[in-house]
């Protein structure tokens, strides 16, 4: 785990510590880890689109919100993804 930064190795061990059943982590080697001690992972993106899905955000309204809060790096990754829902494709 010496590649994780502390963020994803606290979020590894209060899963393992809860005996969780998922955790939300978006960090490349932080979700091979995750996966490598058989803890399912959920990304952000999955989670925009499960809520959006379910009517519980407008994808307009969650592209704003993340747009102010995504270092200009992480932007240009994030602004190149899509996600479908039932309504049609949100771009962020």
């Amino acid at each position: 785990m010496e590649s994780l930064d502390d963020g994803e190795k606290a979020a590894l061990a209060l899963a393992a510590s809860l005996a969780a059943d998922l955790v939300l982590m978006d960090d490349r080697d932080g979700v091979r880890i995750a996966r490598n001690k058989g803890v399912r992972v959920i990304g952000t993106l999955r989670v925009l689109q499960l809520d959006a899905r379910s009517g519980l955000l407008d994808l307009g309204d969650a592209s704003n919100a993340l747009s102010g809060r995504i270092s200009a790096i992480g932007r240009r990754s994030w602004m190149n993804c899509s996600i479908k829902t039932s309504t049609g494709e949100g771009r962020f």
